[in-house]
C-alpha cells in the first residue's frame, strides 16, 4: 500500500472518531496496547492519549516508518514501539490489555482473517483483556442491482458472446466468485439480515461459520444474488460499518445468483452464508428456484491441480524447489541477500545479478504466513 491509500483513509472521520472513542472507553491509565496493522499509527496514539503506559504498534508494511515519522514529530515515540513485520511471525515483547485490530478483508471469514484474530486473542492478550472491536456482526440481504450483474455479464444481454466468441465456458467461474463493490441501500430488496453474530473474545469453531436467513418479498423484483458486508461493534453503543450507503474503507460482496431470480409480491426467499475449509460459500432459495455458489468451483484449476492440493498427494520438487532449497540452505545468520545472491549467480549462470537478488529476496517474504494460517484453519476444521 502506497503513503497516499493511508492518508486517504484519515479522511474516513466517522470511522476515525468511532474508533477513538471506543480506545478512550476501553483503555485505562497504565494499560499495555497491541494495535495489530497499525498502518499510520492512528489508532496507537489515540490509546497512549487514553493513558497507555506502553503501545506496541505492528505493521508489516513499510507504512511503519512513516507512522515511527509522525510519532517523532507528535512526542509519542517514548511510550510507542513500532514493530515491522506480519503475526503471528513476529515478535511482540509482551502481552495487551487491550488488542486493537482494524485489518480486516472484506469476506472476513475466510481463512486468513479467521486465523490471525482467533490466533492474535488467544497469543496475545492477558487474562481479563479487551478486543477493540468487540463484536461483528456478517450481514446479507437479497440483492437486485444491474450495476453488480455487470460483473457477472458484462456483455450486451445476459449471452457471453462477444467478438465472435461464445465465452461461456468462463461465466461458472465468475458466477462463484466474490465480486467487491460499492452499493448504496436502494439496491437492497429485503431488510438487512444478521447471518453471523460473534464476540472477538469467543470466536466459533470454523465448522460454525455458517447461518441461514430468511425474508418475505413485498413486491415482484429480480434478485440479482446477495449483498454480504460486516458492522463492527467496537464499544457499547459506537459501530462502524461497510453497510451499503455507510461510510467505510471496505465496501461489501456481491455473492451472485446463478440466473437472476424471478420474486413474486409476498413469496419467501431464504439465503445462508458459509466458510467451507476457509472458502466462502452461499446458497439462496426462491420456491422451486435454488441456487449455490462456493469460491472453491471459482478457481479455475484441473483436477490435476486439485489432487497436488490433496493430503495424499507426494510432492516433489521441481526446478523452482530445488532452487528455493538452495536458497534457504545459504541462509546461516551470516551471509547478506547481496551474498547469497551472488552464490546463486555463480551456481545458476542462466540468471544475471538482480535476478537472482530478486529472487533471494522474494523467497524470504511471506510464507510462514500462508504455511501456518493454512494449518491451523486445517487443524480447527478438523477440530
Amino acid at each position: 500500500m502506497t503513503v497516499p491509500y493511508y492518508r486517504d483513509l484519515l479522511a474516513q472521520s466517522d470511522r476515525i472518531e468511532a474508533f477513538r472513542s471506543s480506545i478512550r472507553e476501553v483503555v485505562r491509565d497504565g494499560d499495555d496496547v497491541i494495535d495489530l496493522g497499525t498502518g499510520l499509527g492512528t489508532f496507537a496514539f489515540f490509546a497512549v492519549d487514553a493513558g497507555a503506559s506502553r503501545v506496541w504498534a505492528v505493521e508489516g508494511d513499510p507504512i511503519v516508518n512513516v507512522a515511527k515519522a509522525v510519532a517523532r514529530a507528535n512526542g509519542y515515540a517514548d511510550r510507542i514501539e513500532f514493530i515491522k513485520g506480519w503475526f503471528p511471525d513476529v515478535s511482540i515483547p509482551g502481552k495487551a490489555d487491550v488488542l486493537i485490530f482494524e485489518d480486516f478483508s472484506k469476506k472476513l471469514i475466510d481463512a486468513h482473517p479467521y486465523l490471525l484474530i482467533k490466533r492474535a486473542v488467544s497469543d496475545l492478550l492477558k487474562p481479563g483483556g479487551s478486543v477493540i472491536p468487540e463484536r461483528i456482526r456478517l450481514m446479507i440481504a437479497p440483492l437486485s442491482s444491474e450495476e453488480a450483474w455487470q460483473k457477472v455479464a458484462p456483455f450486451d444481454g445476459d449471452e457471453d458472446q462477444a467478438y465472435g466468441i461464445d465465452w461461456s465456458a468462463s461465466r461458472e467461474y465468475v458466477l462463484n466468485t466474490p465480486h467487491a463493490v460499492f452499493l448504496g441501500p436502494d439496491a437492497l430488496v429485503g431488510e438487512p439480515q444478521v447471518v453471523l453474530d460473534f464476540e472477538l473474545l469467543r470466536l466459533p469453531d470454523a465448522a460454525e461459520l455458517t447461518g441461514n436467513v430468511s425474508w418475505e418479498i413485498n413486491e415482484k423484483r429480480v434478485v440479482h444474488g446477495l449483498l454480504y458486508w460486516f458492522d463492527l461493534e467496537l464499544s457499547p453503543g459506537l459501530r462502524v460499518s461497510n453497510a451499503p450507503g455507510e461510510s467505510g474503507p471496505w465496501g461489501q460482496f456481491f455473492l451472485p445468483a446463478h440466473f437472476p431470480i424471478e420474486v413474486e409480491a409476498h413469496q419467501a426467499l431464504s439465503a445462508g452464508v458459509g466458510a467451507r475449509d476457509g472458502l466462502l460459500a452461499w446458497e439462496i432459495t426462491c420456491g422451486e428456484q435454488r441456487v449455490r455458489g462456493s469460491e472453491f468451483l471459482a478457481a479455475p484449476a484441473s483436477l490435476d491441480d486439485l489432487f497436488a492440493m490433496s493430503p495424499a498427494h507426494v510432492p516433489s520438487l521441481g526446478e523452482r524447489g530445488e532452487l528455493e532449497l538452495e536458497v534457504l540452505g545459504l541462509a546461516d545468520g551470516t551471509r547478506s541477500y547481496q551474498e547469497i545472491a551472488e552464490m546463486i549467480r555463480r551456481a545458476n549462470c542462466d540468471l544475471d545479478h538482480d535476478e537472482a537478488l530478486r529472487l533471494v529476496a522474494n523467497i524470504f517474504r511471506g510464507k510462514i504466513i500462508r504455511i501456518r494460517s493454512s494449518d491451523v484453519f486445517k487443524a480447527e476444521v478438523e477440530k
